[in-house]
């Protein structure tokens, strides 16, 4: 049988199949940022609210790597330095859960990179999207 494959490299699909996975999970999503990166924004890529919980959700999301990049490892090194740099700015809340949302080619170097002990203290969550589109949900304390 066929599987079909979706493109990580088009930073709205992975929005779009992480929003999915969150209102699934009974969040209810206030932005998504679709269409709106031809400018600089400086809202979040996906901010959602969590009336069960009485939480804020901010995820930042990047990409999969164009296969095209002439300069791979360091274009995956920039995405993956903005990401967290993205993410830590917007940390001013206690009531707010902050999470990061990669392609499934990204999870080894976020998971190198990100030491247990600051994955715990920032409450660091993770959306990790498969090339099939399937999202997975990861707490602080699974990954």
């Amino acid at each position: 049988m066929h599987e079909e494959y979706i493109d990580l490299t088009d930073e709205e699909n992975v929005i779009k199949l992480i929003s999915k996975k969150m209102e699934n999970m009974g969040i209810k999503i206030t932005y998504k940022a679709i269409k709106e990166k031809k400018h600089v924004s400086r809202k979040p890529d996906i901010r959602g609210w969590d009336k069960n919980k009485c939480r804020i959700w901010i995820v930042e999301v990047k990409p999969q790597i164009r296969p095209t990049a002439k300069k791979p490892f360091h274009q995956r090194r920039n995405y993956f330095d903005s990401l967290i740099c993205q993410i830590v700015t917007r940390m001013k809340s206690k009531n707010t859960n902050y999470a990061i949302g990669i392609p499934y080619t990204m999870y080894k170097q976020v998971i190198d990179n990100i030491p247990l002990e600051a994955r715990k203290r920032l409450k660091l969550r993770l959306f990790i999207v498969k090339k099939n589109g399937k999202v997975d949900y990861k707490s602080y304390t699974d990954w």
